[in-house]
């Protein structure tokens, strides 16, 4: 990977503050600001401050800002644009150079989606760590499909209908080249980069990562010409965080009524942005475990059943692999599908530690051997480690060219989801020590279940 000098940023930046021209730029900047909600002497870092865009803003309304960037160009315009900017050279990689509770706000636009997924979750850590009880934090980030042209257009249509005809023909012949020049650079920044890199924000990704430790976080936001996400949160204090983290007792149980059914349904959709997997889902035998605090849905998880006798009636990735790779040989062995498990969103560790031991609870009941999925690789040191669930990954060599034609279409997931089992004979013992730590928060109702999982088209039920 050939290494980006400094005559490449500095043309570069001279034509991305061009931005400061285009109208949705503006609006994002405002809509940030806004959001950010500025007090006099508000201490703010800009983690990737760029050319100084934002920070001179906030500076302007009496915030004292401090910028981070990893492009030295960079820092050099924005303080030939405000000598006195405290802005630092910094790669958002590696921890923030702060201490604990030290800002009262912290920002972040266009920038976190340039590090690896992996990464985002710990840089979120760190800013929850360097920011003050009641501190907010706001992010702002482009979305998956995210188009340069589909911003430009917006641009060319409020500046028709702000200053007419003749300022907007004057703007596209003004913007058009530096416009394909920043589209070209940015090509070079991506050719240039980790493949782990670039990869735009699903919708839902920047509230799920703020959800683990902050509260107060409203829905989402399509901004930057509907083209980027805006979320915000705070950081709660002791108090809050005892009310967060699960005070209030969980009941874990199948779905009583179809209301249940079709809201748990939902949440599976919203979270995992899959239409036509409930379908999917539904074709198969199987049984749904939903948590419930005060009559909201807070998790669910599924189980699809019937798979014994050697394996799924369904083409099933993990199965697949679990057999071709002779993790068992006896077929005659019992084996589950764990479904897609949603709760790894604002609900705690013990609350997805539940619903894995409601799992546990059934397939023990009715002598299941194996549990199989597919888990997000991020996924996997979570359940693996913080949940302290053992589960093994299978060996992913199937998918060297020898995988059948009915299986391929199986395999497209970017990235792949990693398949993992758990053996149910060695649990045993895991599973009892978390019954006994969840004891008193969580109330377990396993039984055979009225699932109703039989319904079709649930999107048209009430």
């Amino acid at each position: 990977m050939k290494k980006l000098d400094s005559n490449f940023w500095k043309k570069y930046f001279k034509v991305y503050d061009l931005l400061n021209r285009v109208i949705p730029y503006s609006q994002l900047m405002d809509e940030v600001i806004k959001e950010l909600n500025i007090k006099e002497g508000d201490l703010i870092l800009d983690a990737g401050s760029g050319t100084g865009n934002l920070a001179v803003k906030l500076k302007g309304l009496g915030a004292k800002v401090i910028g981070l960037d990893t492009e030295e160009e960079a820092i050099n315009i924005h303080k030939n644009k405000d000598s006195r900017a405290e802005v630092f050279l910094h790669d958002l990689s590696n921890p923030l150079p702060f201490n604990d509770n030290y800002f009262d706000k912290i920002v972040s636009v266009n920038t976190l989606y340039l590090l690896p997924r992996e990464e985002r979750r710990r840089i979120i850590n760190e800013f929850f760590r360097c920011l003050k009880t009641g501190g907010k934090v706001v992010l702002s980030n482009p979305r998956a499909g995210a188009s340069p042209i589909k911003i430009f257009v917006n641009h060319i249509q409020c500046s028709y209908r702000q200053k007419g005809f003749i300022y907007t023909l004057r703007e596209i012949i003004g913007l058009i080249k530096p416009i394909f020049q920043l589209l070209h650079y940015n090509s070079i920044i991506k050719s240039n980069s980790n493949k782990s890199f670039s990869k735009f924000f699903e919708y839902d990704e920047q509230k799920l990562l703020l959800g683990e430790k902050f509260i107060n976080i409203p829905d989402t936001r399509l901004v930057y010409a509907k083209q980027g996400i805006l979320d915000s949160a705070e950081k709660p204090s002791q108090q809050n965080l005892k009310l967060k983290y699960g005070q209030n007792k969980i009941f874990i149980r199948t779905p009583r009524s179809q209301n249940e059914y079709i809201r748990s349904c939902k949440l599976i959709e919203k979270i995992y942005q899959e239409h036509g997997y409930i379908e999917y889902f539904q074709s198969n035998p199987s049984i749904l475990f939903i948590a419930l605090s005060n009559g909201d849905i807070l998790g669910t998880i599924g189980l699809i059943i019937d798979m014994s006798q050697g394996g799924a009636r369904f083409p099933s990735e993990e199965i697949f692999n679990f057999y071709f790779k002779g993790l068992i040989r006896d077929k005659n062995v019992k084996i589950a599908e764990i479904s897609r498990l949603a709760a790894m969103d604002s609900q705690t560790f013990g609350l997805t530690r539940g619903l894995f031991l409601a799992i546990y609870k059934y397939v023990t009941k009715f002598n299941i051997d194996y549990c199989i999925a597919s888990v997000k690789p991020e996924l996997f040191d979570i359940i693996k480690n913080k949940l302290q669930i053992p589960i093994h990954k299978i060996d992913r060599t199937v998918h060297k060219g020898r995988v059948p034609q009915i299986y391929k279409g199986y395999f497209l997931h970017e990235p792949l989801p990693i398949p993992i089992y758990i053996n149910t004979q060695e649990t045993s013992e895991v599973f009892n020590r978390i019954e006994h730590e969840l004891s008193g928060r969580i109330d377990l109702a396993i039984n055979n279940g009225s699932n109703f999982d039989r319904i079709t088209n649930y999107k048209n039920l009430n």
